[in-house]
């Protein structure tokens, strides 16, 4: 046996070898430090571009809402004229909060979501922006003055052209940011690749500075401790030939313990027979259970295909419903078209040509002299021609009242149609667009319901057509979406949002969600929200989002809700398998 390594060399060995340890984490750490850095600069710039896009996205719904407000003021629709004005005062502000953040830092709408930006300190990045302040101020005036003007015409109007310049303008200032900041974020990149290409290399280098290591301080000592223990087999041989006698000693007093142990098994052969006949009852009371248990799943199974078809019935329901208060809210407005058209074919001026025409009647003899010396006469061209203005706008404007009549007609056959599409009841699996299924729940409950100051935000990321049921899937969100719709209605203030949506968080599933910051559910009420009957509606049945429970199960998937509390608004989630469609 060799003797143990002074305390002093087992010392410098761990030492070392602490040493190397350290390098290697130091390393590592500067390694992942420098990324980390690269990542968080690269990920602020990904950030920029984003925001830098959604503000020239929402530039353009701004653009497209102030050309409906005026089609809604030159149309005399008020109503339009109100709800596209709306809605660009909130763009307007959400293009302004975002040329703010990209300039001084601060959170910008990105996605239907705020997002918090970080400044950019390159001083051309801050004067670009600072550049495009003004061009926003003057998309704004000019906006104004669209809808102040007396021209109310679409075409050929100098104020909306301005509006248009002014947009172009900005848009292209809003290009040559993206451009700069795509031109910026190449050196980042470069480093990164650099640091990437460097960690393997000191990471080869460390392996073999321990490689070395190991062979000098561990293996070398290892093989003379290899020496020693061959020295050692000699005394254990001796040792186990002295084992040997022992056990073959052992082994006599155990064969007599055998012979007792034999007499014992036959005791208790005896005891397992009994054991076997209380084992045979026991099977018996097993199967008679089992059958018991399959008759009672049987009967649960009928049950549950009962309360599917239910909710099938009650989904398709719920869509006529909502598709009968939109086209009645389409006849009212026909009704009130048709009724200022009879109000304005009943007050056209007829009267004044039959007065000329019964003068012209009685001059007939002698109009030569009648256009030339009576006063009359000399004056009735002059009335023709402003008669004839009179009734060419009165024309104008009986012809638009007409084509109003026959949008609301055309729109009419649109939801028919529509309703004719989810008409037929189907079991089957087919190719679905689920964003465009999405479009049309939300289509559905804000046509027919109306939008009582609802901001409708959309988040519908593009997926393939999948294979699903068209009419569960529609039948879930329009009950989502009633609901959401309630608890904005009973909330109190102006701001009221509905998010929408659509997500593949892994990819075998597909993620829809209804988000609202309505009313709002109390903790003690989440687990209780999709029993049979429970409901916190006036007048409701408890039974919509019981059966889209049940509806999104027969579906492989489940419907769950989240809420902060009271006053916190509500989260829906409704996941299912998600199988693409071939082709």
């Amino acid at each position: 046996m060799s003797a143990p390594p002074p305390r002093a060399d087992m010392r410098g060995l761990v030492r070392s070898f602490v040493v190397l340890v350290a390098a290697s984490v130091a390393l590592q750490l500067a390694s992942l430090m420098a990324g980390r850095e690269i990542s968080l600069r690269t990920e602020q710039r990904r950030l920029l571009l984003s925001a830098s896009d959604a503000t020239r996205e929402l530039l353009d719904r701004y653009e497209s809402n102030m050309y409906l407000a005026v089609v809604g003021l030159s149309t005399s629709d008020w109503d339009l004229l109100l709800r596209q004005r709306k809605l660009a005062k909130v763009l307007e502000a959400q293009v302004t909060q975002n040329l703010a953040a990209l300039r001084l830092g601060g959170k910008a709408h990105i996605g239907g979501a705020e997002v918090a930006l970080l400044a950019d300190d390159d001083p051309a990045m801050k004067e670009r922006l600072a550049a495009a302040e003004p061009l926003w101020a003057e998309v704004r005036t000019s906006a104004v003055r669209v809808l102040r003007s007396d021209n109310q015409s679409l075409r050929n109007n100098p104020d909306i052209e301005r509006f248009q310049a002014a947009s172009q303008r900005l848009e292209e200032a809003l290009d040559e940011l993206d451009a700069d900041m795509g031109r910026r974020a190449g050196p980042d990149l470069l480093w990164l690749g650099r640091a990437q290409r460097a960690l393997p290399v000191g990471t080869v280098a460390l392996m073999l500075m321990l490689g070395v290591f190991v062979f000098r301080r561990i293996l070398l000592p290892f093989d003379a401790s290899m020496k020693d223990l061959a020295r050692s087999e000699g005394e254990l041989r001796v040792a186990r030939d002295e084992l040997e006698h022992r056990v073959e000693e052992r082994t006599a007093e155990l064969s007599a313990a055998n012979a007792e142990l034999v007499a014992e098994r036959e005791k208790l052969a005896r005891a397992n027979h009994e054991l076997e006949r209380q084992e045979e009852a026991l099977r018996r009371s097993n199967e008679e259970l089992e059958r018991r248990v399959e008759e009672r799943t049987a009967e649960l199974r009928e049950a549950q295909q009962r309360s599917l078809e239910l909710a099938r019935q009650a989904g398709m329901t719920e869509i006529a419903s909502n598709v009968l208060h939109n086209v009645g809210n389409v006849l009212n407005h026909v009704n009130t078209g048709s009724a200022m058209l009879a109000e304005r074919l009943r007050a056209l001026r007829v009267e004044p040509i039959l007065k000329a025409a019964e003068m012209l009647e009685a001059q007939k003899a002698n109009l030569a002299g009648f256009f030339s010396t009576d006063e009359r006469g000399r004056r009735l061209p002059e009335y023709f021609g402003k008669l004839g203005q009179s009734l060419a706008a009165e024309r104008t404007e009986l012809v638009s009242l007409v084509g109003g009549l026959e949008e609301h007609v055309a729109h009419i056959r649109a939801v028919v149609d529509f309703q004719q599409s989810y008409a037929t009841v189907t079991n089957l699996d087919e190719p679905v667009d689920l964003k465009a299924v999405l479009e049309d729940a939300l289509r559905i409950t804000m046509a027919s319901r109306g939008r009582g100051g609802v901001v409708v935000e959309r988040a519908l990321s593009p997926l393939p057509r999948a294979l699903c049921d068209k009419h569960k899937v529609l039948q879930i969100v329009l009950n989502l979406l009633a609901n959401a719709k309630w608890a904005l209605d009973e909330r109190e203030g102006e701001d009221k949002r509905l998010s929408v949506r659509l997500a593949r968080p892994a990819e075998d599933r597909v993620r829809i969600q209804v988000i609202d910051n309505g009313v709002g559910i109390d903790a003690a009420l989440l687990t209780k929200i999709f029993q049979h009957g429970f409901t916190t509606r006036k007048g409701g049945h408890g039974f919509g989002l019981h059966s889209s429970a049940l509806v999104a199960r027969a579906m492989g998937g489940s419907l769950a809700v989240e809420s902060e509390g009271p006053g916190r608004g509500a989260t829906f989630t409704l996941e299912f398998p998600f199988r693409p469609a071939e082709g």
